[in-house]
């Protein structure tokens, strides 16, 4: 019994368990009254989610023995072009918030397409392929606004990043 116990600790999730609940009560510990409370944790999950995701992306490529460097501009590039098509459309705000999740989709897709070409057809070794489409989404992002920000989003569409249900934010 005292043997398997000993395994089950051994493992690599519940050793990121306890080293998370060790650092959760240092952290306490130092900044007594400002780690451990509500507003914290509602500014974590408020600022979090997005990581969130991107990781769950980057874990499934590093899974199957590959790297993307360039999986946080795709999200940018996307992000700015679905902003636009979203600041632009003139339809009920739903029917806008869906277009703009599918151009997002898309170009989503259209990147990783181009990243797979690069390492499959050409033979490009990941890090490099994926190295090189990052500065190109980046660039294609930054001179297609130019540097400014993209705003006239409708009420729904800001609603979704901003409210909360209780403590829980929408995003989460």
């Amino acid at each position: 019994m005292l043997k398997d116990l000993k395994k089950s600790i051994k493992t690599k999730e519940n050793i990121l368990l306890c080293l998370l609940l060790f650092l959760i009560l240092v952290f306490s510990i130092l900044s007594p009254g400002k780690f451990c409370t509500v507003d914290n944790f509602e500014s974590m999950m408020f600022q979090l989610p997005e990581l969130g995701i991107l990781s769950i992306a980057m874990m499934l490529i590093i899974l199957t023995g590959g790297i993307n460097l360039s999986v946080t501009m795709t999200c940018s590039l996307s992000g700015v072009i679905a902003g636009y098509v979203l600041s632009q459309l003139q339809f009920s705000p739903v029917i806008s918030i869906a277009i703009s999740i599918i151009v997002c989709l898309v170009i989503g897709i259209i990147c990783g397409l181009i990243n797979s070409f690069f390492v499959a057809n050409i033979k490009i070794t990941p890090m490099l392929a994926t190295l090189g489409t990052m500065t190109l989404f980046e660039g294609i992002g930054l001179n297609f606004t130019r540097g400014g920000a993209i705003k006239n989003f409708p009420f729904e569409f800001m609603a979704i990043g901003n409210n909360s249900i209780g403590y829980i934010h929408v995003g989460i």
